[in-house]
């Protein structure tokens, strides 16, 4: 059975099969014999009475300007979309929420970034053994990560293939021949695309979690640990539902909270004003930065909370950095685009740590076919505030 029209079935993985472990060395694997098995994470909404409720959103009132009226009259649809998934929370029955869907998936960055790895694919599949170049793999990784932002998922066969691509270049102790970093950057966009419990998958991210200093961090910046590698790291882990929860990956967030500040010399990306940045782009080494906001969306996952002294000081910081029209941005972004992007995860974020209700989200098996044990969602009438009503 052909893998890429097959990833979604639960396969048991011998984890003992060292003739797929011979082959993936040899770069003698097909498609037909790179297998996978996962769970699901279903994320079933609450009902929308009990989650859109003016104390479920009292925190914009903490806000010098509400910037949501001028992100829903902006031209950009993945801001849509997440203000109605992750702010407001419609169910996907509801019109404004289906609308917002359509003009995502017709959106010209997403449909772009699909071609532009389709070309990736087929230059890779032409390469002997299917190898990759550096160029190649980062201009991939870079690319999935587009997508990934743009809510593509590894069901997609072109994905699939990606990934297949991807493991066809891993060794045989689970890392990959290339810089230690940029290890940490395939790593993590493997981890976000839900390949966890995957045989190569678990081989990469136990062979990083390996690869952690004495002083609990991660990487090398001048014989001392890398704060942003270290933060890429726990980012990693905060997508792998075992990993997550583990001592090592708790003291590497103590190590990023005891180095505030810190220069970090000779690192991936250098400079104390690092970690005032809010921008954090999808390219190479430009995808560390991020600081104080990256910090607090990383942090978040692994079930931090605004109690936390240092996380709830990055908050208020964050809170003051607000502009006078309402946006959070970088001194040196100038596109309006990019503005409504930052702005949107600071707002994504706040919402996370400050909002008094959460939504519920279940573990289900994934059963031959695609079913799962979860039982079909119902879904109550929705209600919206009135100027979203008007945008219906």
């Amino acid at each position: 059975m052909n893998l890429l029209n097959d990833m979604n079935t639960n396969k048991d993985l011998d984890i003992e099969n060292t003739t797929i472990d011979e082959k993936l060395e040899k770069n003698d694997l097909t498609i037909d014999e790179f297998s996978d098995s996962r769970e699901a994470i279903i994320d079933e909404k609450l009902d929308v009475n009990d989650i859109q409720t003016d104390e479920n959103l009292e925190w914009l009132n903490q806000l010098k300007v509400n910037p949501i009226p001028k992100l829903m009259d902006s031209k950009n649809s993945l801001i849509h979309y997440k203000l109605v998934n992750y702010i407001y929370r419609l169910l996907p029955n509801d019109p404004l929420y289906k609308k917002t869907l359509d003009e995502l998936k017709n959106d010209f960055h997403r449909v772009g970034n699909l071609k532009t790895l389709d070309q990736l694919n087929s230059t890779i599949e032409s390469n002997k053994d299917n190898k990759m170049s550096i160029y190649e793999l980062i201009s991939l990784v870079k690319t999935l990560s587009e997508l990934y932002d743009y809510f593509c998922h590894n069901r997609m066969n072109t994905i699939k293939k990606s990934f297949y691509y991807i493991f066809k270049q891993q060794r045989e102790d689970g890392s990959f021949p290339y810089s230690f970093y940029l290890n940490v950057y395939i790593i993590e966009i493997i981890l976000k695309y839900n390949y966890e419990h995957n045989k190569f998958a678990e081989k990469s991210i136990r062979w990083l979690i390996r690869q952690q200093n004495s002083d609990s961090g991660w990487g090398n910046a001048n014989g001392k640990s890398d704060i942003w590698v270290t933060l890429k790291v726990l980012n990693a882990c905060s997508y792998h539902s075992i990993m997550q929860n583990r001592k090592r990956i708790f003291k590497g967030a103590d190590f990023i909270l005891n180095h505030y500040l810190d220069q970090n010399n000779g690192g991936v990306v250098s400079g104390d004003d690092i970690w005032t940045k809010f921008s954090n782009k999808h390219f190479n080494k430009d995808s560390f930065r991020g600081g104080i906001l990256k910090i607090l969306e990383v942090f978040n996952r692994l079930g931090y909370t605004k109690k936390n002294e240092k996380l709830n000081n990055f908050l208020n910081i964050i809170n003051k950095k607000q502009r006078n029209n309402g946006y959070w941005y970088d001194d040196d972004i100038e596109t309006q685009y990019h503005q409504e992007l930052i702005t949107d995860k600071v707002l994504e974020i706040f919402h996370n740590y400050y909002s008094t209700k959460k939504r519920i989200i279940r573990r289900y098996k994934i059963k031959a076919g695609g079913r799962t044990s979860a039982k079909k969602p119902t879904f109550s009438k929705t209600e919206i505030s009135s100027y979203l009503s008007n945008e219906e």
